[in-house]
């Protein structure tokens, strides 16, 4: 705690006189042993900052009822032991820790480290900037507020709804109330598929679906794969908001006499000719990582020529990455080519997996795009389409699954269909239809628009 308080000492001051807070003395402790953080975790740190490793790994920062309590309190304070400190004094540390401007390896490593204590300070930071205060439609504050709480905990899934109902005024006078009144009698299915449907109507739009992946088994039994659950850690990843592949459209829908059944119009696309082969069993260890991506590789070049008239080359780089940055902000032409480069240069190297991964995940240039790869790798797949289009899927998407893009979706879709109800695998990454390239927006496409009856 004593640290805490020095350290926030140390960065204002450093920011106040103009000198690089990257250089102070306490900064420079708290990265000193990162690396080797990497193999042997907490105990190479020094007494002080492993005792902050300790504070920022307390069961408080996890639970989601004190959400509120820190963001809605005027001036909060930590309490730990018999040692207080002004949560002010804990922002300073959080935002010089996470902030843009330092190599991409040290801020891996310090939003690591800080990790279970960021939605507390996320949600803080919403309010005191304002970002809640007044969002348009309604429905856009629901989805915000239920995406930045969606790691922390509650024994009850139905309090991940509940626990953030302290957000809003009454429904009555407060129209970003979409939520139904609490009710412990209702299924946490029904009740997250109520919310999931009430942000669609409020928004026209998809978004609350780009966190689904059907196909994966939820903690929330009898969940439809078209809400979302919120008492699972997404496989994300990603920006949403970066994407536009409906267009400007807007959802349309149907209500069902089935509250777990939700009808949605889209279109197909295409579909799923060749999904890549995948282990039964993945730890996603470094070395997991590079006999995969080896593969992918090799699975990925078998393409003469793409769609879109790009480099096959170009178009994996970008695959792999969902199309963001490390930052989550949309990948522009020519971003990540030396990173790319020198990850490509070891992984097609004559190295075994070992050798390989020590090279690629040490090295400061590879690791930049390593880094980034590794987080989309987690759950998914890579998959040649039947128009010859490299996607990202989720990883146990099958042949002959069809990629659909429903109007109002920022993303295309993996949906698998039989009997007359399908069921949404999850959003799937094609480059060449991110951008509206198959959005059906004039009244003359809407025959090609067809009904979806999801479970």
């Amino acid at each position: 705690m004593d640290y805490i308080h020095d350290f926030a000492l140390e960065i204002a001051e450093r920011t106040n006189s103009g000198q690089d807070v990257n250089e102070g003395p306490l900064y420079q402790e708290f990265i000193k042993d990162r690396q080797a953080f990497q193999y042997t975790e907490s105990e190479v740190f020094t007494p002080r900052v492993r005792g902050l490793w300790d504070v920022f790994h307390r069961n408080w920062w996890k639970r989601l009822w004190v959400i509120q309590e820190v963001a809605l309190a005027k001036q909060p304070t930590l309490l730990c032991g018999l040692k207080a400190e002004a949560f002010h004094n804990l922002k300073i540390v959080i935002e010089a820790l996470i902030r843009s401007k330092q190599p991409v390896e040290v801020l891996e490593f310090n939003t690591l480290f800080i990790a279970h204590t960021f939605h507390q300070f996320h949600v803080r930071h919403m309010i005191e900037t304002g970002t809640m205060s007044t969002v348009s439609p309604p429905g856009v504050k629901a989805l915000d507020m239920l995406n930045a709480t969606r790691n922390a905990q509650a024994t009850d899934p139905r309090d991940k709804i509940y626990g953030i109902l302290g957000f809003f005024g009454p429904p009555e006078t407060d129209p970003e109330n979409i939520f139904p009144e609490p009710d412990y009698k209702k299924p946490a299915a029904e009740l997250y598929a109520d919310v999931s449907r009430a942000i669609i109507v409020s928004t026209k739009k998809l978004d609350v679906m780009s966190s689904c992946y059907g196909f994966f088994k939820s903690s929330v039994p009898d969940l439809p794969s078209w809400a979302a659950s919120w008492n699972d850690t997404p496989v994300q990843y990603f920006d949403v908001k970066a994407f536009n592949a409906a267009g400007s459209s807007n959802a349309v829908y149907e209500g069902s006499d089935n509250k777990l059944l939700m009808r949605i119009k889209g279109r197909v696309v295409d579909s799923v000719k060749h999904p890549g082969q995948i282990p039964e069993s993945i730890g996603y260890s470094n070395g997991a990582c590079i006999e995969l991506w080896r593969y992918w590789w090799k699975f990925a070049s078998v393409l003469d020529s793409y769609p879109t008239g790009e480099a096959v080359s170009d178009v994996f780089k970008d695959t792999l990455c969902w199309g963001n940055s490390v930052d989550y902000t949309r990948l522009q032409i020519g971003d990540n080519k030396e990173s790319f480069d020198a990850w490509l240069k070891i992984l097609v190297g004559t190295d075994d997996t070992g050798t390989a991964a020590k090279h690629i995940f040490n090295g400061e240039e590879s690791f930049k795009y390593a880094h980034r790869a590794t987080s989309v790798t987690w759950g998914r797949n890579m998959g040649i389409t039947d128009k010859g289009y490299l996607a990202m899927v989720p990883i146990v998407t099958k042949a002959e699954d069809k990629i659909v893009i429903f109007q109002g979706s920022k993303l295309p879709f993996i949906v698998r269909t039989e009997d007359g109800l399908s069921r949404l695998g999850g959003p799937c990454y094609v480059r060449g239809m991110m951008d509206g390239e198959f959005a059906t927006e004039d009244a003359e496409a809407m025959d090609e628009l067809e009904w979806f009856t999801l479970k």
